[in-house]
C-alpha cells in the first residue's frame, strides 16, 4: 500500500483542505476533508500497468508491498 497525505494549514473552515491517496495494486482511493469532516470520497480500480507505473516511481531505497 502506498499512503500519501497532505495535511493544510490552519485555516478557516471554508478553505480548509487535507487529503489522503491511498493506492494497492487493485484500487485507488482519494479522501479530501476539512477539519474532519469528509467533503468528497472516490474509489477507482487500479490496473496492472497504471500499478507498476505508480509503484516504480518511488525511489529505489523505499520498499512496495503487494498484498
Amino acid at each position: 500500500i502506498i499512503t500519501y497525505q497532505f495535511h493544510d494549514a490552519s485555516v478557516p473552515p471554508p478553505y480548509h483542505r487535507s487529503f489522503v491517496l491511498t493506492f494497492d495494486s487493485e484500487r485507488a482511493r482519494i479522501v479530501v476533508d476539512s477539519y474532519g469532516q469528509v467533503l468528497a470520497e472516490r474509489t477507482a480500480p487500479m490496473t496492472a500497468g497504471l500499478w507498476q507505473q505508480v509503484s516504480g516511481s518511488l525511489p529505489r531505497d523505499l520498499v512496495v508491498q503487494e498484498p
